[in-house]
C-alpha cells in the first residue's frame, strides 16, 4: 500500500520543479477537486485501493430544539442554531477524516496547469488522474420575473423571517 505523496526535486536538488521559485510539488495517484460527497467516496475509495490521494476544497479552512410553536409560529433563530448544530461542524469533521484516512488536503481554489497538473496557492500537484467534484449549486429559473426569487440557500441563510 502506497503513504502519502512525496516532493520530488529537479535533478540539481534547487527544488520542486522549481528552477528557483518558491513554488513546491507533490505528485499523487489521484487529485480530487471538490469535498463534497462524490469528491470523499472518490478520495477514500482510491485511498482504501492504496493510491496516494489529495484534495483541494478551495475554502480557508473545512437533539432536537423546539422549533415550532403552536400551530404556525416558527422560531426562526432556534430553527437556524438547529440548523448550524449540525453544518458548522462539517468542515472540521471533513479535515479529520481525510488525515486519518492518509488523504492529503490543500486550501485554496485550483487549477490546472498542465494536462496533468493542478496548481493550489504555490503548490503544485502532479497526479496519474485528476477528478473534478466539485459540487453542485442550485441554478436561478432562467425566466422573466424570476430576479425577486431566493433560492433555497438564500432563505435558509436570512437572520430573521421576512
Amino acid at each position: 500500500m502506497r503513504g502519502p505523496a512525496h516532493t520530488e526535486h529537479t535533478p540539481d536538488g534547487r527544488g520542486p520543479f522549481d528552477q528557483g521559485s518558491c513554488i513546491t510539488s507533490s505528485r499523487y495517484d489521484l487529485i480530487v477537486i471538490g469535498s463534497g460527497t462524490a469528491a470523499n467516496v472518490t478520495a477514500f475509495n482510491c485511498r482504501k485501493a492504496g493510491g496516494s490521494v489529495a484534495v483541494s476544497d478551495g475554502f480557508a479552512c473545512m437533539g432536537a430544539i423546539d422549533t415550532v410553536q403552536g400551530d404556525i409560529r416558527i422560531d426562526w433563530t432556534a430553527l437556524q442554531r438547529h440548523k448550524r448544530s449540525f453544518t458548522d461542524p462539517v468542515p472540521d469533521k471533513r479535515e479529520h477524516a481525510y488525515a486519518s484516512q492518509g488523504v492529503d488536503a490543500y486550501h485554496g481554489r485550483a487549477r490546472f496547469s498542465g494536462r496533468d497538473t493542478v496548481m493550489v496557492g504555490d503548490r503544485m500537484l502532479k497526479a496519474r488522474h485528476i477528478v473534478i467534484a466539485a459540487g453542485a449549486e442550485p441554478v436561478r429559473l432562467p425566466i422573466e420575473g424570476a430576479e425577486p426569487l431566493a433560492l433555497s440557500e438564500d432563505f435558509l441563510n436570512r437572520e430573521s423571517l421576512p
